[in-house]
């Protein structure tokens, strides 16, 4: 994917430069240069943005089963709770075994909980580090186009 960027925004400098019908002028050219880095660098930016929030996004994704879990936890115990509360004998053994089942859910539910816990938020931190590093080439090719650009003699 790097390199199919750089590869593109190379060809799409080309494309542009080539498919002018008037004389390209080293003003155009710097322009054009200028307009290049101007995109690279707010290409960098959305990229590091997509990487920090993506690791964001994993911290509140977790949170968010975690919480919706202990809800449905809650809801479980305050059951559990209601269901011994139940006094006639004739009711009493399918109330145990009820409440016995919400138990077993429980337990379900807390072992998700705890391996959700265990969780750590993820970590993007190398592919911002070769975003940067794919950066850096691109900008090494741009000073090169410019570079040359310097280069060239008018003619007199």
């Amino acid at each position: 994917m790097k390199s199919l960027i750089s590869k593109s925004l190379i060809v799409g400098a080309v494309a542009l430069i080539v498919s002018c019908s008037s004389a390209v002028t080293l003003a155009d050219m710097q322009n054009q240069v200028d307009k290049t880095t101007r995109e690279v660098e707010s290409a960098q930016e959305a990229m590091i943005e997509l990487a920090t929030m993506k690791e964001q996004y994993s911290e509140d994704h977790r949170d968010a089963k975690i919480k919706a879990l202990k809800t449905r936890d809650k809801a479980l115990q305050q059951d559990v709770n209601r269901i011994k509360g139940i006094e006639a004998e004739s009711a009493q053994g399918a109330a145990y075994d009820m409440a016995d089942n919400l138990k077993a859910e429980r337990s379900s539910i807390q072992a998700q909980m705890s391996e959700l816990e265990k969780v750590n938020r993820e970590n993007w931190q190398s592919t911002r580090d070769s975003i940067n590093r794919e950066i850096e080439t691109l900008n090494g090719h741009i000073a090169r186009l410019a570079q040359s650009l310097a280069d060239d003699k008018p003619v007199k």
